[in-house]
């Protein structure tokens, strides 16, 4: 018996959250590189303008054309307002205008819109929660 096996065997616990915390930096690897995000952006792909621009076949998820075409905009126009001192309180792109802290389809007040408030939008990795 190795020395490994033994102390796993003494301690599972230590295994369990040895694993619990690899694994997910094992299958995220690739959105936690700089300059990498993960987010279904490629649906874009799909549609005018992106279309034309797109780097070959694509074949987007579209159950996940909201995160594309609604949460990500308004992630990054809710970080431009908080960077130039405004309170995105009002959203003027939705609709005639609509109110943008109270839509609970967008919750600004979440903990990880509270953990990466003081980060730039286009920072990398940190966009890609929603």
């Amino acid at each position: 018996m190795s020395a490994l096996g033994a102390h796993l065997r003494r301690h599972p616990d230590r295994a369990a959250a040895a694993v619990l915390i690899a694994l997910p930096l094992v299958l995220f690897a690739p959105a936690l590189r700089p300059g990498q995000t993960l987010s279904p952006l490629d649906n874009l792909f799909t549609a005018a303008p992106w279309r034309a621009i797109a780097p070959g076949p694509v074949q987007p998820n579209q159950a996940l054309g909201d995160i594309t075409a609604v949460f990500h905009p308004w992630t990054l126009w809710a970080a431009r307002e908080v960077w130039a001192g405004r309170a995105p309180l009002w959203n003027p792109h939705a609709y005639a205008g609509a109110p943008f802290s109270g839509d609970g389809s967008f919750l600004r007040a979440g903990h990880s819109d509270m953990i990466r408030a003081p980060w730039p939008s286009d920072s990398p990795n940190w966009s890609a929660a929603r």
